[in-house]
């Protein structure tokens, strides 16, 4: 009998051995521990009644695999029956439907009906554990909505992150993070031309990750048509994109001229764009 007992023992040890999930029961409730350790928002839209949802408790959420990403995230369950406030905010129709969204509700990813553990593991790796970068210019934002610089600062550190992400669904959730940012910032600064086409150059840079043959197709034409009064911007970008491609003397070409424009905050970016390539 003994020997039964220890054997039972034995075998439940692993299933619990790993570090389950805290989950918050709404987005408002994930919200705060989010902002506060810069992570990105998991929800689960789910429902008891839910025959997928229960299926995905078992296969997927309560299992080892999937815990080993509980610092990654902030894990939400929404109770479909409970809590409609969520469900018609983010227009859930599916369940369960899977979001991954940031502090200011923008939604990243949305997967609907039933997801195996394998798909997940794939998908929650890709993305980074700390997006401290981005969430410092949300912060701005929730002061200030209409603070242009605040949303291009957002749109470019969410294109920053892109180069470290392999998954092509992944990058383009965090591209289109970036436009929706690119956009409101264009929008706050219809009336001045200077700042319209500066951030237009930095929205060309935004495809230096994924599409360096369009990025530099776009800063061309924005070149043809500006007013001059933005070029040492332009050295940069285009010195930024040549860096990128390898082309390192043609880089330093144009560092040289952004350094002669005594542009000492580009100066420095390029001085880490150079180093990351060392």
């Amino acid at each position: 009998m003994k020997k039964t007992y220890l054997l039972l023992i034995t075998l439940l040890i692993p299933a619990f051995s790993f570090s389950q999930i805290v989950w918050q029961s709404s987005i408002n409730d994930a919200i705060p521990y989010a902002k506060a350790n810069n992570k990105l928002i998991l929800v689960d839209f789910w429902a008891s009644w839910c025959g997928p949802c229960l299926k995905m408790d078992g296969d997927v959420w309560n299992t080892a695999e999937i815990a080993s990403y509980k610092d990654n995230f902030v894990f939400t369950k929404v109770n479909a029956d409970q809590n409609r406030a969520d469900m018609n905010a983010f227009g859930v129709k599916v369940l369960p439907t899977i979001l991954v969204i940031d502090i200011s509700k923008n939604k990243l990813i949305e997967l609907q009906g039933y997801q195996h553990l394998s798909y997940m593991q794939s998908l929650l790796k890709q993305f980074p554990d700390d997006i401290e970068a981005v969430y410092a210019h949300l912060a701005t934002l929730e002061d200030d909505n209409k603070d242009w610089q605040a949303h291009l600062d957002a749109a470019v550190a969410y294109t920053d992150y892109v180069k470290d992400i392999e998954s092509s669904k992944v990058s383009n959730a965090f591209m289109s993070a970036a436009g929706l940012h690119f956009r409101k910032a264009k929008k706050l600064v219809k009336g001045d031309a200077q700042k319209y086409e500066a951030v237009e150059i930095f929205e060309a840079m935004s495809r230096m990750y994924t599409r360096p043959d369009k990025m530099l197709k776009s800063l061309d034409k924005l070149h043809e048509e500006s007013t001059g009064e933005n070029e040492a911007l332009f050295d940069f970008a285009y010195c930024s994109g040549c860096i990128e491609n390898g082309n390192m003397a043609e880089a330093k070409a144009y560092y040289e001229k952004v350094a002669s424009a005594n542009r000492e905050d580009l100066v420095n970016k390029l001085d880490t764009h150079f180093a990351s390539k060392d």
